[in-house]
This record gives C-alpha cells, sequence and structure tokens, in this order.
C-alpha cells in the first residue's frame, strides 16, 4: 500500500509535465495556422503552469517578436536568461537587429549584451 501512495504524487507530477508540454506545443501549432489570440493564451498557460522553464519564455519572446512586441518580447528573453544562463540570447538579439536594424531598443540590448559576455 506505501508503494502505491508513494507513485500518485509522481504520476501527478508527471501528468502536469506531460500536459505543459502538450500545451506549448499546441500554442506553436495554433500560431502556425493563424490564430494568434489562441496561441498567445496558449503561450501564457504553459508558462503559468512551469514558470521557471526558460524555454517557455523563449518561445514566448519568438512569438511576441514575430507580432513587433518587442518590448514584451524582450522582457520574456530577460527572463529566459536569467532562468537559463546557457541559452545564446546573442543569436536571438542578432536576428531581430538584423530584421529591424534601425529599431533603436534592439540595437541598445545587443550592445548591453555583447558587453556582458
Amino acid at each position: 500500500m506505501p508503494e502505491k501512495a508513494a507513485s500518485q504524487p509522481t504520476l501527478a507530477v508527471h501528468y502536469r509535465l506531460h500536459h505543459t508540454v502538450l500545451t506549448s506545443n499546441l500554442a506553436r501549432v495554433v500560431k502556425s495556422m493563424g490564430d494568434l489570440q489562441e496561441a498567445e493564451r496558449l503561450f501564457r498557460e504553459a508558462i503559468a503552469m512551469d514558470p521557471e522553464f526558460a524555454e517557455y519564455h523563449q518561445d514566448f519572446a519568438s512569438f511576441l517578436s514575430d507580432m513587433g512586441r518587442f518590448e514584451e518580447a524582450a522582457v520574456e528573453a530577460g527572463r529566459t536568461v536569467e532562468l537559463e544562463p546557457s541559452i545564446d540570447v546573442q543569436v536571438a538579439l542578432n536576428d531581430l537587429q538584423a530584421r529591424f536594424p534601425n529599431d533603436e531598443l534592439i540595437n541598445e540590448a545587443v550592445h548591453l549584451n555583447s558587453n556582458t559576455e
């Protein structure tokens, strides 16, 4: 009997993790289908379920950037790096800078990030 009780929390954690991954994946699929409002809701839901998982913030930052919401994207990108410093933010910033070379906030972010390495 104690074995069963010990396995139930493990199952609950596994289910929650699996559900979070599915939600994040669904957000990307829904985005590709063009339902941007639902995609944003799903990205936010995945982050709410597991706020310490850097890749969810990274995916959401990319989504926000694609929507032209650069200040919000920068916040999510910053949170990504806080959670997982090994994620290469410079690559993402360089991509943004190439797409929007005259954006002062992006240029400043590239400059600041390059000074921290």
